[in-house]
């Protein structure tokens, strides 16, 4: 699952999209595909060693999931 993730993240690191785009939307393909179960417990330090980037992409990516009410 992880070598995966980090091919979806190199997609679109390939489409010049910015961190928190990219981190945003594969997390977002994560939960929508049931590879994040509901209620199952993460971290952000999990989050950055899975998709391979940095804190704060992770911690923006979170904060806009839960606006729209996605977790």
């Amino acid at each position: 699952m992880i070598n995966k993730d980090l091919q979806v993240m190199t997609k679109m690191t390939s489409a010049g999209l910015p961190a928190h785009e990219m981190t945003y939307r594969a997390l977002k393909e994560l939960l929508l595909f049931g590879e994040i179960a509901p209620g199952q417990a993460v971290t952000i330090q999990g989050l950055v060693a899975r998709l391979d980037v940095g804190m704060t992409p992770v911690r923006e990516a979170l904060r806009r999931l839960i606006s729209e009410g996605a977790l």
